[in-house]
Formats: structure tokens, sequence, C-alpha cells
């Protein structure tokens, strides 16, 4: 049988220990294992040697394909170096990309030298099909899911069935070492190890990569598969804590409330962190339901806020008013569950007032939920296929037209065209401001009392709505960059 390489890029975002397990490359993996090719998986991340590593990987004879996974943003420039230095050390071999990002523009993406091969969407049936092909030296029109150039022309496949995540087969967790990937939940020490139950958004977020990506449809697994998955990494991996990655862990009640049951039942004592839920569901929960939660080790859950204005709430069809937000942050306080919130800034037709709206809203969460957790305010960035991104196009934003050009695009800067200098120096002042909102564990010793302090001046700027004159920018900055080294 063949070897495949599959390549995670570094995110350009986190510090290593700060890391989460590539689990996507373990999905494309499962069933290639599962029919008896060998896989070898490079997170360029933890692999400081990754170049010799991968040389080693493309020289073996029987290794059919290179693999890249890739979300916007800069984990596109380091993808780009990834597949450079498969050019150079295999030029035969095809390199296949894949992830949201090439999912969302794939003849865009495959109009660039570095890529032979996108893999559209979900990749466990399109890339197994696809190294068959190459094995068996057989066209790639007949596998679903894949765009590719072929004499001058792009050709694009029908898509394959969704993946029956019933079948999925045991991930090959021993392909990486899970002892670096012990993640800790945002504030919390305690180790935990990531998995995914379910698939999708039914939802309609105008920001959202979920309504191209999944066609805004959601399935998830049994509670009996579920189960089967968290024993596994607790019995067999250590694990303490289950970081749950899922879009939308809450998007069925019946499924939620038969894993809790079960969760409380099979005596497991694991704690349960990051699990995806919306201010609306939330809402429609009862003290009942929350206190079913907590039992079963729900530790701490992320809401999406976004806004604290109902009317950009509305535009961007988030379909949740404020209230609610304040409703459900006192019932999560009561329950004993910490909310984790995020929130974005920088929306078309959003103005400078509505921002500060945010801002409030943010500062009053934590007065209200001392236990809160505040995300920085992050900076808009519209995702190809998105709503969003289409109204930013009408609005004359430019998008760059080759793949390397979107590892510029990012969180941590305004990339939208339509602002105005002064709005745009505006919201990059407040993003860095919101992240003092919050920093309870981040830092320690001298640090730690200096930043709290600013915290006392930065709360105070948001609710006076006072940002004209801000001296102590460079002294922020400062900060970040000692924290993060």
């Amino acid at each position: 049988m063949g070897h495949i390489v599959l390549l995670f890029p570094h995110t350009g975002y986190t510090k290593s220990s700060e890391q989460i397990l590539p689990l996507g490359l373990l999905y494309v993996a499962a069933p290639l294992v599962q029919k008896g090719h060998s896989v070898t998986i490079i997170d360029q991340r933890k692999e400081p040697g990754w170049r010799d590593v991968l040389r080693r990987a493309v020289n073996k004879p029987q290794t059919l394909a290179v693999g890249i996974t890739t979300m916007t943003g800069p984990q596109i420039g380091h993808a780009m170096e990834i597949a450079q230095a498969v050019r150079k050390m295999a030029p035969e071999l095809p390199i296949v990309w894949g992830g949201v990002h090439p999912s969302l523009l794939p003849e865009q993406i495959v109009q660039s030298e570095m890529v032979d091969i996108v893999c559209v969407g979900e990749g466990e049936i399109s890339f197994s099909e696809l190294i068959k092909a190459l094995e068996e030296r057989k066209e790639w029109s007949n596998v679903p899911g894949i765009c590719y150039s072929k004499n001058g022309k792009i050709v694009s496949t029908n898509p394959p069935p969704l993946y029956d995540l019933e079948q999925l087969p045991p991930l090959p967790y021993d392909l990486l070492d899970l002892s670096s990937y012990q993640t800790q939940p945002l504030r919390i020490k305690r180790a935990s190890l990531p998995i995914i139950t379910s698939r999708g958004c039914k939802f309609r977020c105008a920001y959202c990569y979920n309504t191209k990506f999944y066609q805004s449809s959601w399935r998830g697994m049994s509670p009996e598969k579920v189960i089967e998955q968290i024993t596994n990494l607790v019995k067999n991996y250590n694990a303490g804590g289950i970081f749950l990655l899922d879009d939308n862990f809450f998007g069925s009640r019946h499924r939620v409330e038969q894993i809790f049951k079960m969760l409380i039942e099979s005596g497991l004592g694991v704690h349960i962190y990051n699990a995806n839920c919306r201010v609306d569901f939330l809402h429609r929960s009862s003290s009942e339901f929350l206190q079913l939660m907590r039992r079963a080790g729900v530790e701490q859950i992320f809401v999406g806020v976004e806004s604290g204005s109902d009317r950009v709430l509305n535009s961007i069809y988030k379909d949740i008013k404020v209230e609610q937000v304040l409703e459900i942050n006192r019932n999560l306080r009561d329950a004993g569950i910490i909310p984790v919130y995020s929130f974005m800034a920088g929306l078309p037709d959003e103005t400078r007032q509505e921002v500060e709206q945010t801002l409030k809203l943010m500062v009053r969460l934590r007065e209200e939920n001392p236990q809160a957790k505040l995300y920085k305010l992050s900076l808009f960035v519209p995702m190809p296929g998105t709503d969003l991104f289409e109204r930013c196009k009408e609005m004359g934003n430019k998008f760059p037209q080759r793949l390397e050009d979107w590892s510029n695009y990012d969180y941590n800067h305004v990339n939208l065209t339509y602002l105005s200098d002064e709005h745009r120096k505006f919201l990059e002042r407040v993003s860095e401001l919101s992240g003092f909102l919050d920093v309870e564990d981040k830092v320690t010793g001298l640090l730690k009392i200096v930043v709290q302090l600013y915290t006392l001046i930065a709360t105070w700027r948001c609710k006076k709505r006072f940002y004209n004159w801000m001296p102590e920018m460079a002294l922020m900055r400062l900060l970040r960059t000692l924290k993060r080294n």
C-alpha cells in the first residue's frame, strides 16, 4: 500500500504550548490507515526540523501524494513555504490542498503553481478516493469533490455525499505525540484533549463559513458514539478534560441531554470545555437544563455575542438580542458555568457608537458575572463564501486574487478598504484596549500589577467612551510582546 504525507502549517497565532491537536488531518488519515496505507503527519508548529522530516517522508518510494491543510490568513504563507519545499524535494509528487480556505475558493487556489489538486469540503471520502486513483494510475475525473487544472482548463467534480459520522473509524492518534497537545482551556490549568462530535451549523450568521461549506446544515454523532470517543481519550490517553471543537455542539437539544445523562452515568468524572453554544439556545434553557450540564462536567462554554448593538446583530443575521445576552450571563453565573464571550468590530455599516456599545457590553458582562471570560474585540475579516464577503465587495472592498496574498488576512489587522483612516485607527486602538478588560491569570509577577492597574483605565475608557487620546498604546503593545515571548 502507498504512503501519504499530511502537513499542518504554522498558524502564526499561538505558542507551541497552546496549540490544539490537528484533528482535521487525523480525520482524513483515519480511512487511509483503515485501508492499510501508511501516513506521516507533520505539524510545522511542533517540528522545528520539519524540512528534514518532510524530505525523508516524500522520498519514500511508495509515497503517493502530499496533503496540506490551511485556513484563511497567515497559515497560507506557511503552507506556501511547505509546498515550495515539496516541489524542490519531490517535484513529481501531487500537492493536494484542503481545509476551509481552499474549499471556499478552489478555482482560484488551483491556479497557483504550488497546487495540483484541491479537495473541496470534507476530505474523508474525496481524499481517500483520490489516493486510490493515484495508486491505480486512474483518471481524476471520477474522484468526487476535487478541483484541478487539465490542459489549461479548471475541472471541478461533483461533491461526495456527506460523510456518515457513525462510520468514522478510530482516529489514529498514534501518528502524533498527544502529550504535546494537552490543551489548557482559557484560564483553566487542566490538560485537555479535543474532539468534534458534530459538523456544521444550521443557522444563518452572515460572517460564518458554515453557510457555504456545510450549506447551513448540521449533523451530529449519536450520544453513544460521543461517549465512546470521550471514554477512549480519558482511559487510554489520560485526558482530564475534553475540549469541544464543534461549530455548534448544541445543534440538537435531545442529543446533548442524552450525552449529559450518559456522562453522569458513566462516572468518568471528565471536565468539558469550549462547548460552542448560541445565545438563543441558552435563553430557552431552563435552570434544570443548566444544572444538568454542570453535573455532567460542563465547566466552560463558548458564546459568540459579536455586537452590543441590536441593529448590528440584525444586520449580520445573528438572530439574538442584547437583552438575551445579559440574561443568559446571569443564568450561567447562577449555574456555575463559565461563559467565554467573543466579539467583533468593523462590520459593514457599523458606526463608531455601535462599536462603543459593544465595549460597554463587554464591561457589563464582567461586572455582572466576574467568572465570565472575554476574548479581545476581533477585527472583522470577511470570509470567502459568506454573505458579508459579498456585501463588502459591493461596498468596493478589494480582495486578493492570488493564493499567497490571502496570508495577510487575520483578526489582528483591519483589511477593509472601505473604512476611513480615522475609523480604521479607532478600531485598532479599541481592539488592543479590549484585551485588557479581562486579564485574570494572563500574566504574573510585577507585570500582573501593571496590567491590573491598566485594566482600571481600560474599563473607565469603555464606560465613558473616551478613546481619542491614548498615549498608553505603545506600552500596551510592549506588554503584549513581552507576554508572547
